[in-house]
């Protein structure tokens, strides 16, 4: 896997966004936050004390998720107002949105690097709200484990993107 700043890097097409599986998603986690006081507190102190190795812990998190997801090319893209990274890894399947929106809930096997569902969480420390993007999936979070559906492309935001 190749890791660069300046490499080409090429965008795949937009698909339609699957708004329902963000929105499933959404609904389910949002009711069991709901249902368990206890289980706010948990995640509100899971994202507060986490990853004690700061903005940077992300990184090697980011570039694991890139290795699982077989990519050979990962792009980090520092702007004044974000963090933005790319691979050219498998796009997401549904599963995998849920998996990603959850803690102590993944499809890997206990040995498998990530089984436990928490490495992801890392980009909290840079961003309250990150956007993710892959396939048919776009959508950022609201909160640890909540999702919410975005319909502009990222590279609209930052047209940065479209020249790596």
């Amino acid at each position: 896997m190749s890791i660069g700043l300046n490499d080409s890097f090429t965008l795949p097409e937009r698909p339609d966004w699957d708004r329902a599986t963000v929105l499933a998603v959404q609904a389910q986690n949002q009711r069991q936050l709901d249902l368990s006081s206890m289980l706010r507190n948990v995640l509100d102190r899971l994202g507060t004390n986490l990853y004690s190795g700061g903005p940077l812990r992300s990184v090697p998190e980011l570039l694991q998720n890139a290795q699982d997801a077989h990519a050979t090319k990962v792009v980090f893209v520092l702007d004044e107002d974000a963090v933005l990274v790319y691979n050219d890894g498998d796009p997401f399947a549904a599963y995998q949105v849920e998996d990603i929106c959850s803690i102590a809930q993944s499809h890997k096997s206990e040995l498998e690097i990530g089984w436990m569902g928490l490495g992801f969480k890392s980009v909290f420390t840079i961003s309250e709200h990150p956007q993710v993007t892959s396939g048919r999936f776009n959508f950022e979070f609201e909160s640890l484990v909540v999702p919410r559906p975005v319909d502009d492309a990222i590279d609209e935001a930052y047209p940065i993107v479209k020249t790596i």
